[in-house]
């Protein structure tokens, strides 16, 4: 008698994943902040860095007057911007400078303050930020991984989530620490319908990173923890869309030196299913 075992493999009814827009991050925020602090007028474009994550729905549960979901995720922060692009002011590609000025950009960051706290003037330079600075450290590949959860009960609804950054070197031997950051918070439906839903929520939420290191060696002032208050919206369409917007106003902000913090952030991101 021969035994036999048969495997049946039906094919799927379709594909299923999110598409994530990128949040605030890296390249988007400091060249921002370089524009500001240059004399004359800046043009900032392209994309920030970007981010490719899985999304794997772990735990799920619904009823007629609730729903549970837990998912983690993981992936990749990739950058976008040509960080090669540093290089040129050390070629001599940019307009000349005095003789004492420091074409090395970690040179040139001591000379406007950036570690000594120091500022020195030079007649024909009025600032030490350029045309095609990007900030040390960019280029590099980072990795993402994560959580999030969902519960509802008729209106009232919470949610939490927990991400960490870990991080690689860049350009200049320059390396950001490791972050985290977590949110959570309640919130209550304002519409509620089997194709839409309309919701407000309290979110509360905590960045925090260590200090980051160049050649190996540790880089003072660059720690910094956050905690941030404030209300967000959340719209759902069907199964497809999920969008959100939202301010984050600083309750707690603790840098490790003389930093650039924002006095209110906002936040808005969407996720298409398909």
């Amino acid at each position: 008698m021969i035994a036999s075992d048969v495997a049946t493999v039906r094919a799927a009814a379709r594909l299923r994943g999110d598409v994530r827009l990128p949040g605030d991050k890296s390249i988007s925020h400091r060249a921002l902040i370089l524009a500001a602090l240059a004399h004359g007028e800046g043009v900032v474009s392209g994309a920030g860095d970007l981010s490719l994550l899985a999304n794997v729905l772990i735990f799920e549960e619904t009823t007629e007057e609730t729903v549970a979901l837990f998912s983690v995720f993981g992936g990749l922060q990739l950058p976008s911007g040509d960080s090669e692009l540093l290089g040129e002011e050390v070629a001599g590609d940019e307009p000349s400078f005095p003789p004492d000025f420091p074409l090395d950009p970690r040179d040139r960051l001591e000379s406007i303050g950036g570690f000594t706290g120091k500022h020195e003037e030079h007649d024909s330079v009025p600032s030490g930020i350029h045309g095609h600075d990007l900030a040390l450290g960019s280029g590099a590949v980072d990795g993402i991984i994560g959580a999030s959860a969902f519960a509802s009960w008729r209106r009232l609804f919470a949610t939490a989530q927990l991400q960490y950054t870990l991080t690689t070197e860049g350009t200049f031997d320059y390396q950001f620490a490791n972050e985290l950051i977590a949110a959570a918070g309640p919130g209550v439906f304002l519409l509620l319908d089997d194709d839409y839903t309309l919701g407000l929520k309290a979110l509360l939420s905590v960045q925090t990173k260590g200090g980051d290191t160049q050649g190996g060696e540790p880089v003072e002032g660059t720690t910094f923890t956050g905690f941030y208050v404030g209300p967000v919206f959340q719209f759902t369409w069907s199964t497809h869309l999920t969008a959100e917007i939202g301010a984050e106003l600083p309750a707690i902000q603790n840098a490790g030196g003389l930093q650039i913090v924002p006095d209110w952030r906002l936040r808005a991101g969407a996720i298409w299913r398909f």
